[in-house]
């Protein structure tokens, strides 16, 4: 979080607080200033193995390698900066890796006439990030038309793709008309492909996607890949980070690029939210974005932001978590239910939420 100077020299003497610090300073955007914060913590760490394990478990290292670069490494030790240059190779591989993975897919499926958009993972990195390999993803998903999910499956195993829970045929067609997605992977690859045909978690009614319209948003191999606009995918990072308790904090980075990207409509995002009932978990988003980036507060949601009192509480709450256990990770007990439940303002979800996860 932004400190003040009482606060920061309490950090600074404080070793797990330091950790934590260049963390959250991690997640800022690179330039000169959050750089420059990132290096000042840097050079008062003590406990380097537990800081990579951290940054590892927040998908973070990438990030940190880039303002480390930004500062020429000042305040980095050798080892330190061997091993970040080592997790940031790897995640470049591995984004290239699934990048060519997404293109065959496309081409794949475009040959069998159905069609998909990507969602999260390149095309993610692609549409916020000035340099894409800044962001660590694991995964990515396809979405296509419920109907044709059979089709999209027979497609993907015919290019070796197979089910990482090993499910029959039959489970796997529960799993799809409960519109979960179906969990993939080639022999020996480092990262899953999601096939779905709902773009948000079940728990959340919010489908952008009109099939009928030609959206290319980015282009692989000379391919024309769909992908969601800014305005979309803002909500959606929102519902996903909600969904997961924002345990990991790349994805309080991914709502503070967006946050600072130019031309985003606002006032869209929170038409969309309203909509949709996701006004809260787009405000939540906000706010944490705020108090761990100082990112500023999009104008159009601000008076929103000011009326909303709880966003402010299960802000709060998520960043307590994580001050409390730099590696936390999202339970599914009853605090965590409670977390949903408050994450939505309309009567009807919550009703929804429980319903749903008691089936």
């Amino acid at each position: 979080m932004v400190m003040t100077k009482d606060a920061k020299a309490k950090a600074d003497s404080d070793p797990r607080k330091v950790v934590l610090a260049l963390l959250m300073a991690c997640v800022s955007p690179p330039n000169h200033a959050t750089s420059a914060r990132v290096a000042h913590y840097a050079a008062r760490v003590r406990d380097w193995d537990s800081c990579l394990s951290a940054l590892r478990h927040h998908r973070l290292a990438s990030q940190a390698y880039a303002h480390a670069q930004t500062k020429a490494f000042e305040g980095y030790p050798e080892t330190v900066i061997k091993a970040l240059r080592a997790l940031h190779g790897a995640n470049v591989d591995r984004l290239e890796s699934m990048r060519n993975a997404l293109h065959e897919a496309v081409v794949g499926l475009g040959e069998q006439n159905v069609p998909s958009i990507c969602l999260r993972g390149p095309a993610l990195a692609e549409l916020l990030y000035e340099q894409a390999t800044a962001r660590h993803f694991d995964d990515f998903d396809i979405v296509v038309p419920r109907s044709q999910m059979t089709q999209a499956r027979s497609v993907l195993s015919s290019l070796g793709y197979y089910s990482i829970n090993e499910l029959s045929r039959a489970l796997e067609d529960r799993v799809v008309s409960g519109g979960e997605s179906l969990q993939l992977k080639k022999p020996n690859s480092d990262f899953v492909l999601h096939l779905n045909w709902r773009v948000a978690s079940r728990h959340f009614q919010y489908e952008p996607i009109d099939w009928n319209e030609e959206v290319i948003a980015m282009t692989l191999e000379g391919e024309g890949v769909r992908t969601l606009n800014a305005e979309d995918y803002a909500l959606l990072l929102c519902a996903f980070g909600t969904q997961n308790e924002w345990s990991k904090l790349c994805w309080v980075a991914d709502v503070a690029v967006l946050m600072q990207r130019p031309g985003v409509d606002w006032e869209r995002v929170k038409s969309l939210a309203e909509r949709s009932g996701g006004v809260r978990m787009l405000l939540t988003a906000v706010v944490l974005t705020h108090l761990v980036c100082d990112s500023a507060i999009p104008p159009a949601l601000q008076a929103l932001v000011d009326r909303d009192r709880k966003s402010w509480v299960l802000a709060k709450r998520i960043a307590d978590q994580h001050a409390a256990n730099m590696e936390f990770v999202s339970r599914d007990d009853f605090g965590s239910q409670m977390f949903q439940l408050r994450s939505r303002e309309r009567t009807r979800d919550r009703i929804r939420y429980v319903t749903r996860s008691l089936l």
